[in-house]
């Protein structure tokens, strides 16, 4: 459960805010132990959300690093 690091990188470029979040803790450990439903629930709202401002989430665990993208125009509108 405690990552050996956390890397965020956050910039904006071209009028979109995006973000790159990596680490090696919780996901990677309860993956492994099979305990992801509640973890996906809510990954899967983060995307809704995101896309409901007209932007993007994704995630990916490849078993020794977890990263979540995020990518969002600076000004939105909800939908």
């Amino acid at each position: 459960a405690d990552p050996s690091y956390i890397l965020v990188n956050i910039k904006h470029s071209k009028g979109r805010l995006e973000m790159f979040i990596e680490n090696d803790g919780v996901l990677i450990q309860l993956q492994n132990s099979g305990i992801t439903n509640g973890l996906n629930r809510g990954l899967k709202s983060m995307q809704k959300r995101a896309k409901a401002i007209g932007g993007q989430l994704g995630y990916h665990n490849s078993g020794e690093v977890f990263e979540i993208t995020f990518s969002a125009p600076l000004q939105f509108t909800l939908n």
